[in-house]
C-alpha cells in the first residue's frame, strides 16, 4: 500500500512544469502517489498538460478558485492521506535519485522531515553548480540550528523536504513575515521534532526571471529577525545577517553604493535599524 505522495504546486507556468513532472515520473522509486494542483488563472496549464499527454499519469486537480500561495500549500497538506508527502514546485527538477534517497530515511527515522542540503542551480544555458554542503554527511538541525544556518545563507531551498504527516499535528502554514514565511513554518515543526538535512545534492533549482527569491522585502526581514532572535540566536549573528540584507536593499535600490563596512561599523554599536533606515533610505521599519 502507497504511503506516500507528492505533489506539485504550479501556478501559470505550464511550459516549466511538464520537465517538473517529467523529473518526477522518472524517479527510481516509484511507487507514490503524484498529484498537479493547479491553481492558475486560466487552462492554459490543462492543454499542456493534455498536449503532452500526462493527464493519464497524474492526479491531475485544477483549483475553482485562485488560491494565495499560502492558501495553496495549506490546502494541498489538508488533501494528503499517507504518511508521508512532498509538496515540490513547479519550476524545479529531481534528480532520479531524489524521491528514493529522502523516502528510505525519513521511514526509518522519526524526524518530522528529511531534506536535502545539496542542489545544484540551473540557468537559462543549462549550465550547473553546486551549492551548500554540510560538513558532515548528515546533520540533525533544531530551531537554533535552522535559525543560525539561514542567516549564515545555508538553508536548503523549500521544495527538497519529505515530511512525515503524523508528527506535524495538524500544523499550518501562516503568513507572518512574507515570502519568508518559509522560514518561520520550518521554526514552528521543530518546536517538538527535528529535521535531518542530508548532504547530497538531489534536484535543481532552476534559476528564471519570474523567480520569487530575486526580489528583497526589507520589512518583513526585520520582521523576520525579531522572530529569530527570540530562538536564543547569538546576537552577532543575527547583527551580521541584518547588515548583509540591509546592504543588499540599497544596492539594489539606490544608484550611489555606500560600503559595507560602515553598515559593520554602526551594527556594531546597535544603531540599526529604525533611526538609520528611516534617514538614510527613507523607509520605515
Amino acid at each position: 500500500m502507497k504511503d506516500l505522495t507528492v505533489v506539485i504546486l504550479t501556478h501559470n507556468r505550464g511550459i516549466l512544469l511538464i520537465n517538473t513532472i517529467i523529473s518526477v515520473l522518472n524517479q527510481n522509486y516509484t511507487d507514490f502517489f503524484l498529484v498537479i494542483s493547479d491553481n492558475s488563472s486560466n487552462n492554459d496549464t490543462f492543454n499542456l498538460l493534455n498536449e503532452n499527454g500526462l493527464l493519464n499519469k497524474i492526479d491531475y486537480r485544477k483549483r475553482k478558485i485562485e488560491y494565495s500561495s499560502f492558501d495553496h500549500f495549506n490546502l494541498c497538506m489538508s488533501e494528503i492521506k499517507t504518511k508521508y508527502f512532498m509538496l515540490f514546485h513547479d519550476d524545479d527538477l529531481m534528480m532520479s535519485n531524489m524521491v528514493d534517497t529522502l523516502y528510505n530515511k525519513i521511514k526509518s527515522t522519526n524526524y518530522v522531515a528529511v531534506a536535502s542540503n545539496g542542489f545544484f542551480l540551473l540557468d537559462n544555458k543549462r549550465t550547473t553548480k553546486k551549492f551548500y554542503e554540510l560538513k558532515q554527511r548528515e546533520i540533525e538541525i533544531n530551531s537554533v540550528d535552522l535559525a543560525e544556518y539561514y542567516c549564515m545563507g545555508k538553508v536548503a531551498p523549500f521544495p527538497s523536504y519529505m515530511y512525515n504527516k503524523e508528527l506535524l499535528k495538524n500544523k499550518m502554514f501562516i503568513n507572518n513575515v512574507g515570502k519568508y514565511s518559509d522560514v518561520t513554518w520550518l521554526l514552528n515543526l521543530l518546536e517538538n521534532n527535528a529535521i535531518l538535512w542530508l548532504d547530497k545534492p538531489l534536484m535543481y533549482y532552476r534559476l528564471h526571471k519570474n523567480q520569487d527569491s530575486f526580489s528583497n522585502d526589507y520589512k518583513n526581514q526585520l520582521k523576520l529577525i525579531k522572530i529569530l532572535e527570540k530562538s536564543c540566536l547569538h546576537g552577532k549573528i543575527i547583527l551580521k545577517y541584518r547588515v548583509n540584507n540591509l546592504y543588499f536593499y540599497e544596492t539594489k535600490n539606490r544608484k550611489r553604493v555606500r560600503n559595507i563596512y560602515i553598515y559593520m561599523k554602526y551594527s556594531f554599536f546597535y544603531l540599526f535599524p529604525r533611526v538609520i533606515i528611516k534617514k538614510i533610505f527613507g523607509i520605515i521599519s
